[in-house]
């Protein structure tokens, strides 16, 4: 819903400071996700494998997302956020030892417990440094670092393990995820006074934020065709030819990078609508450009479209979230949030990896882009949804 927009302080030194962590942590994160499907169907996986080992990291995440935001609620979310990095070190650390398949899978979704753990938790510490009249700008400036890690990630987990191996690439990304830890540890939290119910059973609406629910199916398709692309592009582009395709993230992440700050703003002040449908409409191009290229210059025009949807939708979609839950259930708001993220990137790769093993890859980018193209016809027709979105 629109907001007035004021003059609160948004800048202060615990979101700048969560801002980095943030930035290590995604990091973290586009390393690894490039470079892991690469590494396992150099050691013999199958596509499909490749896809469902990838998987396997949002579907875990999915799975501790509810526990950690209702916990998040409840507890220390500082320390909850620390855990979450010392289970992603260990999982580092396991990718750079491990040779097989098997034991890269355990490994794969000790890291999407980690994962899942400090995104939802981190955004319970970052509420109460974002005035609530600039939720959505507050949110889209945060999310810089995850543009960022997403400009750079990819490029260097790829020099790096073409330079000194997968195993070297894998211990640097442990070394990130140490950094992420120290910082978290040093910043300065004070517990909160225990919030009513702190004491009781755990029940569903602790778990998700009912009113939230709509929002993250959405903001799921964007995440949908990021697993996709994440996983696929880079063998999309030896299998078609396209030299120097990883400049595809590089692009993507420029132009996210100026969106995404301009979209909070715009959803501040107008509402939610005002972004979601040209969002939407964008990533269906994006994902028809990829169907049909044949040269760098189509690739990177799609890195554009899809950095027009993801930065405007995504970012603009979580916010609402937040504001739906209300105070004090920033920390479900999240997980909810996320839920439909971690869905869609979890089931997108092992789905992606099916289709283009019997279809081609052309195939599975059309199909991603008619899938959000029939949810936009769907929430423009089906008059209550529509309603609760513009």
């Amino acid at each position: 819903m629109p907001r007035p927009l004021g003059e609160a302080p948004l800048w202060n030194g615990p979101y700048i400071g969560l801002m980095t962590v943030n930035l290590l942590s995604a990091l973290n994160f586009n390393m690894v996700a490039t470079s892991l499907p690469k590494y396992l169907v150099h050691i013999g996986a199958s596509l499909t494998i490749a896809g469902v080992v990838a998987g396997s990291f949002s579907i875990m995440a999915l799975l501790i997302r509810p526990l950690s935001g209702a916990a998040a609620d409840r507890l220390n979310p500082k320390r909850l956020c620390m855990l979450g990095f010392v289970l992603t070190c260990a999982a580092c650390l396991g990718y750079a030892f491990s040779s097989s398949i098997p034991s890269i899978l355990v490994f794969r979704i000790l890291h999407g417990a980690g994962f899942g753990i400090t995104t939802t938790v981190s955004i319970a510490l970052l509420i109460p440094h974002v005035p609530s009249e600039r939720l959505g700008e507050g949110i889209g400036y945060y999310g810089l670092g995850q543009i960022i890690a997403q400009a750079v990630g990819p490029g260097v987990g790829v020099m790096l393990s073409d330079s000194y191996g997968y195993h070297a690439m894998f211990l640097a990304v442990c070394a990130v995820a140490c950094l992420a830890t120290v910082l978290m540890g040093l910043f300065p939290y004070k517990p909160r006074e225990r919030t009513s119910g702190a004491g009781e059973g755990v029940k569903l609406g602790d778990l998700v934020s009912r009113e939230a629910v709509p929002y993250a199916l959405l903001g799921g398709l964007f995440s949908l065709t990021n697993g996709i692309v994440m996983t696929f592009i880079l063998i999309y582009g030896g299998k078609k030819g396209i030299a120097n395709i990883d400049l595809f993230f590089t692009v993507n992440a420029v132009m996210l990078f100026a969106i995404r700050p301009l979209s909070g703003k715009l959803v501040d002040r107008r509402g939610l609508g005002i972004v979601l449908y040209p969002a939407l409409a964008a990533t269906v191009a994006s994902m028809i450009l990829l169907g049909v290229a044949d040269s760098l210059w189509i690739v990177l025009a799609a890195a554009v479209l899809k950095a027009v949807g993801q930065g405007s939708g995504q970012p603009a979609l979580q916010a609402e979230c937040i504001d739906r839950a209300g105070p004090g259930r920033s920390g479900v708001a999240s997980s909810t949030f996320y839920i439909g993220a971690d869905i869609c990137q979890g089931l997108g790769p092992a789905l992606g990896g099916a289709v283009s093993a019997n279809f081609g890859f052309e195939t599975m980018f059309f199909l991603c882009g008619g899938i959000i193209a029939l949810a936009m016809i769907v929430i423009l027709t089906c008059g209550k949804l529509g309603r609760s979105v513009v």
